[in-house]
């Protein structure tokens, strides 16, 4: 399971709960909660299956998709 800070593209991959944990960036007290809830064994294998289906929808046409679908209103 992934614990990463809610910036920049994270947020578009990760669903905080379901394949990986968010947490804000730059708070310690988050990423120590976010260890300490990952020893809950049911909780770990939830995400760890939930990353595991997120990872097989990232092909590289999936990425380009997203980022275009980011950028498009900025050329309007």
């Amino acid at each position: 399971p992934i614990i990463a800070t809610n910036v920049g593209g994270i947020p578009d991959i990760i669903i905080n709960g379901v394949n990986g944990m968010l947490i804000s960036h730059g708070n310690a007290d988050e990423i120590a909660k976010g260890i300490e809830a990952l020893s809950d064994e049911s909780l770990r294998a939830e995400i760890t299956k939930g990353a595991y289906e997120t990872a097989k929808t990232l092909t590289l046409e999936s990425q380009r998709d997203l980022i275009f679908r980011k950028v498009e209103p900025l050329l309007k």
